[in-house]
């Protein structure tokens, strides 16, 4: 499953970068890894982490004000969840799916969208709202259904809108809950988050979930370079080290989507376990914006 991002989003952040992450469950989640993520995440908090993160969140505000949302009333998901917690010391339990990815957002800064991808119509695409679209939300405790302004950065499908304001407020009709046997998640970044925390959100929403999941596929998004991607050419190390797989989506209207599959290769006088570490290693880079995947993973 590739998202779509419309251009004109790019425009609006060119730094945007975010990790897609698919997940066919096997098994609900434990709770109590869900308990553990959120309580960590309080300690960071709670000890100023990270240092990036009001950088982080004050470029959301901006980008947001850039298509006309006041952040102070609508902030990014990241910092409503923020300002939640610094006010009430806490955040409320949901359930072990929602509670997991609120506590990676709240840890690392970053506003995390969770989807049940069964519900949606088509691919999730990213893009500018011309005002007609339909939101289905709560409202005084009913269903109801509205629309977004026109200009408005929404994630939307065939259907509708299924989260208004980037990432500000989620529909109920794609809403996550454990009942879900395919789950989409949206790590979403821009410049002052640095890549190698982006990483480790990464790597803490795949191996969190690890216990449920009997499949995760996920893939980093980013603005597409000024130059092709050609053939991949990796250098002879890389060679030896990982069998390299790589799919690079690339359609009108939609930005680079790249999906890096390693695994190890047998080589003569070479460690596995280095062998592996190093192929885990090279899995584990995200292609930055501008730079060609193959100076990525021969780097």
């Amino acid at each position: 499953m590739t998202p779509i991002i419309d251009p004109r989003v790019a425009a609006l952040a060119p730094d945007f970068r975010a990790v897609s992450i698919v997940m066919e469950v096997g098994a609900p989640l434990i709770a109590s890894v869900a308990e553990d993520a959120l309580h960590e995440a309080a300690r960071a908090v709670g000890e100023n982490g990270p240092s990036w993160a009001p950088h982080h969140l004050a470029a959301w505000a901006q980008v947001f004000q850039k298509f006309g949302a006041k952040p102070q009333r609508t902030p990014c998901s990241a910092e409503a969840l923020r300002k939640r917690f610094l006010r009430d010391g806490a955040l409320p339990r949901v359930n072990p799916v929602v509670d997991l990815y609120n506590a990676i957002s709240l840890q690392y800064a970053i506003p995390v969208g969770g989807e049940n991808l069964d519900a949606y119509a088509g691919t999730p695409r990213l893009t500018l709202a011309d005002g007609t679209e339909a939101f289905d939300t709560m409202k005084d405790g009913s269903p109801a259904i509205e629309s977004p302004d026109a200009g408005e950065v929404v994630w939307r499908d065939d259907q509708g809108v299924t989260c208004r304001r980037w990432n500000w407020r989620q529909g109920v009709r794609t809403r996550l809950n454990t009942d879900a046997s395919r789950m989409w998640f949206i790590l979403e970044s821009l410049g002052p988050m640095p890549i190698e925390a982006l990483h480790e959100a990464r790597v803490e929403a795949r191996s969190q979930n690890a216990a449920a999941p009997h499949s995760i596929a996920d893939h980093v998004i980013a603005r597409p370079g000024r130059h092709a991607v050609g053939p991949l050419q990796p250098g002879a190390d890389a060679v030896q080290l990982a069998r390299i797989e790589l799919a690079v989506h690339q359609t009108r209207n939609v930005l680079v989507h790249h999906h890096l599959r390693f695994s190890s290769v047998p080589s003569n006088g070479r460690n596995s376990a280095a062998i592996a570490s190093r192929a885990r290693n090279i899995r584990d880079r995200t292609v930055p914006i501008g730079q060609s995947i193959a100076a990525a993973i021969s780097s």
